[in-house]
């Protein structure tokens, strides 16, 4: 493999891993809101933006470490940098 094609393989997986990471840090912000509005509705308890912020976060990490063999990060990375975390 030529080095352009690798630059371009390279480019690709990482556009792909990017790409998942990106769609499950959406999906886990939808469900988070979901859960969120739920409480509200039928339990009449409102939810701070930031608590709403962390739970994201939360099942964000939980989703890709269930997805990993091992761990791959700490949780502070994860808060503080989780599309890098994605990269690895």
């Amino acid at each position: 493999m030529g080095g352009r094609r690798r630059i371009t393989y390279f480019t690709h997986v990482l556009s792909r891993f990017r790409k998942q990471g990106l769609r499950m840090i959406w999906q886990a912000t939808c469900w988070t809101l979901w859960l969120s509005r739920n409480v509200m509705v039928f339990e009449q308890k409102a939810s701070l933006v930031s608590e709403i912020v962390d739970a994201i976060k939360r099942t964000a990490l939980n989703w890709f470490l269930a997805k990993k063999s091992r761990a791959v990060c700490m949780e502070y990375e994860w808060q503080n940098f989780p599309l890098e975390v994605l990269l690895r």
